[in-house]
């Protein structure tokens, strides 16, 4: 299976930046374990790091580029698989999520949104702290109105987080060039 990477030297890239900030500013009020899947490139580990979070307390799961993130960073805790199999074997919880897919909401034959999502709180994964996904709108099928993967991306997290005695506040959303970032900081209920 052939993936499409996200191309960091697009004129879109300051977005990118963007969404960076947005989730490191509300990550270092947590400053736990922190779940990314980042590239190669290590733009939101760098951008972590740079808000005082340990290299040690970043975990990212990233298959496609294992070789090229251990290499690169020898303290980054890098797994050679994906998210959904990375959820079913952690024995360990964290503060902070950034889940920057590379695919849409409904997800495709190996990678599931959805289903990580509702792992990630249904197995109290999550403590307290900041909730990022970022996802494309690209698809080959027809949405029923505009920002439709987007409001349902908002409805899910809401109500997965409450289904699982977590409180979701939302914080933040942007879209660009065919990409959507939404940030919470989830609150988990005692």
């Amino acid at each position: 299976m052939k993936v499409e990477k996200y191309n960091i030297k697009r004129s879109d890239a300051q977005n990118k930046k963007r969404c960076n900030t947005y989730f490191c500013r509300e990550a270092s009020n947590n400053m736990g374990r922190n779940l990314i899947l980042d590239s190669e490139l290590l733009n939101t580990t760098e951008h972590l790091n740079m808000r005082d979070i340990p290299y040690s307390k970043i975990y990212i799961p990233n298959p496609f580029v294992y070789s090229k993130i251990k290499q690169k960073n020898k303290q980054v805790q890098v797994h050679n698989c994906l998210l959904g199999e990375f959820l079913n074997d952690t024995h360990i919880s964290f503060n902070n999520a950034w889940f920057d897919y590379m695919c849409t909401l409904d997800g495709n034959a190996t990678i599931k949104p959805i289903e990580d999502i509702e792992y990630y709180f249904k197995h109290q994964i999550h403590s307290t702290g900041a909730f990022a996904v970022t996802f494309s709108y690209r698809k080959r099928t027809a949405t029923k109105f505009l920002h439709e993967d987007l409001s349902r991306t908002n409805a899910l997290i809401s109500h997965t987080a409450y289904k699982y005695g977590y409180t979701p506040i939302f914080c933040i959303h942007q879209i660009y060039k065919g990409m959507y970032f939404v940030l919470y900081k989830i609150i988990q209920n005692k």
